[in-house]
């Protein structure tokens, strides 16, 4: 349920490594590398830290969700350069003070790190979480499918490490399965449904537990419902079951490996919902596109017909990145606003309304850096470092004491210093700048808070990170 991303839009890359490190003003300026965002999840490569450098949409390059990627490729800036040395990972440009994100194992944002969407680093499904810290993955929540990537435990109330994984930069969470990207670009999944599931895109003799895809690599990777796909420079590509035709490849049936999407090129994001629909958007002329499930016109072409392969999203220019949920979609312009279409029984579409909608409406909220689905409700995190959030509230999973259903944005207390968001079905955990996390909802059945409890919290609760 996490993915998504986008790459940043065209201008001049980062200059040389300077004082003052990389990290953009904004995806109207970007041109550095990519986002990505969430559902879900991917990786990026960024310009190299400058005196002044631009990134993708605010740190210094293709930033991870997604659902989906984990910071930018950080370039090796002098006194304050951006994340990192390695190819991909690290955390957004550092101010002149230090560099941010630390190794190419990606990380959470350093000292004087702006504010950048890191979604990559955190994801979270039905009814778990990962989260990405100096290279290793930690799950907690529900494990019945062997989600968390561990054995012998059917839930953990803690972060569990991953066994075998030390140089991850990006995890996307499907609702029972999980993948991650590693630093030289293999995609590892687990999890789903057992032995063979084609969602984990390794053939009919995968097993659940922890395996690489075969001869594939990956920039980005978002995972879903019953599908995963993945961004491959800027070649798209779909695995997994294939109800309403939600791999997007225009044939019946599941697939088991990677396989192209049909008529899109040029793909910068990406983003698996969690009823069976897909989105992406396409850098040539950004605009979204859809396939799968179209229920209450979550594909946004003004129809609720069923599509296997993407159509184009009406109405809707200047898109960044896109976030598919159960049966609405969002995606963030280049505006910084964002713009929804859909379902909206339960307020999805953050419009002040409970009314569905087949061409996009935009809620009340702008400075937007990242949005991200749940599984009905929807968050953001503001260039402010704010988040707000919307739609099914019926476990106070968008953090408001208001009722069962949140229509309008609602700013979440006590937060301003949020990277990233990682919504799940029934609870919201955030990442904050300083690498620690906190998880809120009265959904707290098998650790989805990750405090070492089962008891539900309406406020902010800490993660027991190692």
């Amino acid at each position: 349920m996490d993915g998504g991303g986008g790459r940043g839009t065209s201008g001049g890359s980062g200059g040389a490594a300077g004082a003052t490190g990389a990290g953009g003003t904004g995806a109207a300026t970007g041109s550095g590398g990519q986002t990505s965002m969430g559902g879900a999840s991917g990786i990026g490569s960024g310009g190299s830290a400058g005196s002044t450098g631009t990134g993708g949409t605010e740190a210094g390059g293709r930033i991870g969700t997604g659902g989906s990627a984990a910071g930018g490729r950080g370039g090796a800036g002098a006194a304050g350069g951006a994340g990192g040395t390695g190819a991909r990972g690290g955390g957004p440009g550092g101010q002149a003070s230090g560099g941010a994100g630390g190794s190419s194992a990606g990380g959470a944002g350093g000292g004087g790190a702006s504010i950048a969407d890191q979604e990559g680093l955190i994801t979270s499904g039905l009814r778990h979480t990962c989260l990405v810290r100096n290279g290793s993955i930690y799950c907690w929540g529900g494990n019945d499918y062997g989600q968390l990537g561990i054995t012998g435990m059917s839930m953990a109330l803690t972060p569990q490490p991953v066994p075998g994984i030390s140089d991850a930069i990006s995890v996307a969470a499907g609702n029972v399965h999980t993948c991650a990207i590693r630093k030289n670009r293999q995609v590892l999944c687990w999890g789903g449904g057992g032995d063979g599931d084609p969602r984990l895109g390794r053939g009919p003799t995968a097993t659940t537990g922890v395996g690489a895809i075969p001869n594939f690599s990956a920039d980005i990777v978002s995972a879903g419902f019953v599908s995963t796909c993945a961004i491959s420079g800027s070649t798209l590509t779909c695995w997994g079951m294939n109800d309403y035709g939600v791999l997007g490849i225009n044939m019946t049936g599941p697939r088991d490996t990677p396989t192209p999407v049909v008529n899109l090129t040029n793909v910068v994001s990406v983003s698996v919902g969690t009823t069976g629909h897909a989105c992406a958007v396409v850098s040539s002329d950004r605009r979204a596109y859809c396939w799968g499930r179209d229920a209450f016109g979550a594909l946004g072409d003004a129809t609720t017909m069923d599509s296997s392969v993407p159509v184009p999203v009406q109405n809707l220019s200047g898109a960044v990145k896109v976030a598919a949920g159960s049966y609405s979609t969002c995606a963030l312009l280049l505006t910084g606003q964002v713009s929804c279409w859909g379902d909206n029984s339960a307020g999805e579409l953050g419009d002040g309304t409970t009314m569905p909608r087949l061409d996009p409406s935009t809620p009340d909220i702008s400075q937007v850096a990242s949005v991200r689905a749940g599984s009905g409700h929807w968050c953001v995190v503001q260039k402010t470092g704010h988040v707000a959030c919307w739609g099914q509230n019926g476990a106070h999973q968008t953090g408001s004491s208001a009722g069962d259903n949140v229509p309008a944005p609602f700013v979440v207390p006590a937060i301003s210093d949020a990277v990233a968001v990682s919504p799940g079905s029934l609870f919201t955990c955030v990442l904050h700048r300083d690498g620690s996390a906190s998880c809120w909802g009265t959904k707290n059945d098998v650790g989805q808070l990750g405090n070492g409890t089962m008891a539900p919290s309406t406020d902010p609760t800490p993660v027991l990170l190692p």
